[in-house]
Parts: structure tokens; C-alpha cells; sequence
């Protein structure tokens, strides 16, 4: 058993099958291990978690980044208070997994968000690089100390007061299945910005050649 589940089913029993998450319902989590609302809440944030923390192999196809960063800020719309800034270069095509590289652009969107309680700037912003596509999201929010930075891709580290640390460490699996990688630039104070760098869709058309 991965040890996300092993940690997990201490409280829920595991349910199987790619319909789990629509059977185990807040109403059933209460029912099950008798939890307060927020408690539950919190449990299927976890479980919803461990499921993405099993990174399945990618299936590539040829993706527009603009297209997918409007699609992950309609799913995360900003809170109040919130500037949107995004940006992109024409043809900015990436070789992804759709339902992959959504989720770890919405790690890194949400995470943004939560590091600007009182309101700021996020900037998105996609450029080509060699054979690559860089997509970038900054934030003007509260940045990180030494100790966060150096473990912030480590499962279940967190030092939000309702967070379960696993969005950086499953978006840095997600990245590297596609064989990209993932780099941090962040300033106590002065915000993070967080840079994806995946294989261009062209990269990927000439490998098959």
C-alpha cells in the first residue's frame, strides 16, 4: 500500500474504482468515522490527495498553454481583492498530459491564492525556451523562509494551519513524469514564483521521427 493510503486508511476505509470520489460523500465520511463537517472536509481534501500523489504514466498530446491556464483560473476563479495578470507567446504548445498538468497548475494557482490573504497580484505567463515551454506563476504574496523552501516538495509538509502538504510534492511528480522539471524563486515578504518547464509539442513530434 503507497504510504499516502497507508497513512490514510487509518480513518477511511479505502474504496476502489475510478467512481470512489463520488461514492464516499461528506454524509457517508461522517457516517463512517463520526467527524465534525470541517474534519471531513479536510479527510476527502486527503483522500482526493493521495489518489493525485499516484502519478499514472502521461498520455501526451499536443496542448495550447493559453487554453489550459484559462481553463485551471475558471475552475480556480481568484478571491476578492485578487489581480489576474496573464501572458503568453503565440504557439506556446506543450507535449502534456491534459488532466495532469491542469491539476499541477492548480496546485501551484491555489497555493498563490493562499499566500495572499489580504488581497495581490498573480501573474501567469507561458514562454518558449529550447524545446521547451516555461509557464511561470507568481505571486506577490507573503514568500518563503529556508526551511519551507528546502522542504516544500517533501510529502505532508506543510505550515498551513489547514493544509496536508502534498500539492508541491504531487506537481513536482507530475512534472517529471513528463520530463520536465519544476524551480522556485521566492523572497520572504516579497512572493514566490514558480516555474514549469515541459516539453514542447514540437520536441515531441521529432522524437518520433
Amino acid at each position: 500500500m503507497p504510504m499516502c493510503f497507508a497513512r490514510y486508511s487509518r480513518l477511511v476505509p479505502v474504496i476502489s474504482g475510478p467512481r470512489a470520489e463520488l461514492v464516499l460523500t461528506l454524509t457517508s465520511a461522517r457516517r463512517h468515522i463520526g467527524l465534525d463537517h470541517g474534519q471531513a472536509d479536510r479527510d476527502l481534501t486527503l483522500r482526493r490527495e493521495c489518489r493525485a500523489a499516484h502519478i499514472e504514466k502521461p498520455v501526451l498530446a499536443p496542448l495550447d498553454v493559453g487554453d489550459l491556464v484559462a481553463e485551471a483560473l475558471s475552475v480556480a476563479p481568484p478571491p476578492d481583492g485578487m489581480e489576474i495578470i496573464q501572458s503568453g507567446e503565440p504557439g506556446a504548445v506543450i507535449a502534456a498530459d491534459r488532466d495532469q498538468i491542469r491539476q499541477a497548475l492548480l496546485n501551484l494557482i491555489t497555493n498563490a491564492y493562499d499566500s495572499m490573504p489580504g488581497g495581490g497580484v498573480l501573474t501567469v505567463s507561458a514562454t518558449r525556451a529550447a524545446g521547451s515551454v516555461h509557464i511561470t506563476v507568481t505571486d506577490t504574496g507573503m514568500g518563503m523562509d529556508q526551511e519551507t523552501r528546502d522542504s516544500m516538495f517533501t510529502p505532508f509538509f506543510t505550515k498551513k494551519a489547514r493544509g496536508i502538504g502534498l500539492g508541491l510534492a504531487v506537481t513536482k511528480r507530475i512534472i517529471e513524469a513528463h520530463g520536465g522539471a519544476i524551480t522556485v524563486d521566492s523572497t520572504p515578504s516579497a512572493g514566490s514564483s514558480f516555474t514549469l518547464a515541459v516539453p514542447a509539442a514540437a520536441a515531441m513530434a521529432g522524437a518520433r521521427r
